[in-house]
Order: structure tokens, then C-alpha cells, then sequence
């Protein structure tokens, strides 16, 4: 018995190789491309374009990939309130929400609670923590977050 396995024949290529299609033609504003003896005039619409440099200037802003994201609308869709907290919220998304702030006395009471551990370590030091690292977790959110410095650093300090 063999123990070779079978050979293929070898593949049978076309020579010359033909030539690779003409890639089409967008000239910005109305462009058209051939496609087997057919006529297809593509309209770039300006508010498109428009859209598409402020999505690449947003995304400019960025120095690292997001971590923090929405549920997605079609995940949403299926159980909306399995996505809403209803106890308490951390973080930008649902920071201002009323019925959310109940617990917001948790939060200092847990924030003492954390100062507490290190009592040679001053508030100060940790607020002035968060803001040296503010850019970093602002990015972290894969939206950009609409508060100012002042708030941002209050949500992620307690509240």
C-alpha cells in the first residue's frame, strides 16, 4: 500500500491573464461606470458627502477605540426596558435621568466609604486624577459626551 497521496493536475491558466477592469470613474459629481455593455450614472449627493467628512471629523477626535456603546436600536427593540437601569447609572448615557437620583446618595456614601480606606489620600488628589485622565475616558464612549468638564469629572467622581 501507498502511503502517497494523490497528485492534482496542475491548474490551467489563461495566458496572457486578461487585463484587470477599469476602475470606475467618480469624478465627485455625477460619474458613470460601464458594466457589460450597460449605463449606470451614479449622483454623489453633496449632504452625503457632507455627512461623510463630519462621521471622518468626528471620528478624528478619537485617540483609542470606544469600550463604552448604546445597545444597538435592534437589540433594543426586543425588550426596551431590559436596556434602561432602574435602580441607579453610572456613567454619561443615563447620568441625567430624575428618576435615577435617588441613588445618588448611595454614591457618596460609597465614595466616603472608598476615601476612607486611604485617609492620607485627600479628594482632592483623586478629582485631580480623574481630570488628568478626563480626554482617555471621554473617549472611552463610543459617543462624544455633551457635559462639561466640571460635570464629566462629578459623574465619574460620585454623582
Amino acid at each position: 500500500m501507498s502511503t502517497e497521496t494523490p497528485k492534482r493536475p496542475p491548474r490551467r491558466q489563461k495566458w496572457p491573464p486578461p487585463p484587470p477592469p477599469p476602475p470606475p470613474q467618480f469624478g465627485g459629481v455625477p460619474g458613470n461606470m460601464s458594466i457589460a455593455g450597460e449605463q449606470i450614472d451614479i449622483t454623489i449627493h453633496p449632504n452625503w458627502v457632507a455627512s461623510l467628512k463630519e462621521t471622518e471629523q468626528q471620528e478624528d477626535r478619537r485617540t483609542e477605540q470606544p469600550t463604552i456603546f448604546r445597545v444597538l436600536p435592534n437589540l433594543r427593540g426586543i425588550d426596551p426596558m431590559a436596556y434602561e437601569p432602574t435602580i441607579v447609572s453610572l456613567g454619561p448615557f443615563h447620568h441625567h435621568e430624575s428618576h435615577l437620583k435617588a441613588m445618588d446618595h448611595l454614591k457618596w456614601y460609597y465614595l466616603n466609604k472608598f476615601l476612607g480606606r486611604n485617609p492620607e489620600k485627600p479628594l482632592e488628589d483623586y478629582l485631580k486624577l480623574i481630570e488628568d485622565n478626563e480626554r482617555q475616558a471621554r473617549m472611552a464612549s463610543s459617543e462624544e459626551v455633551q457635559m462639561s468638564s466640571d460635570d464629566f469629572v462629578q459623574m465619574n467622581d460620585a454623582a
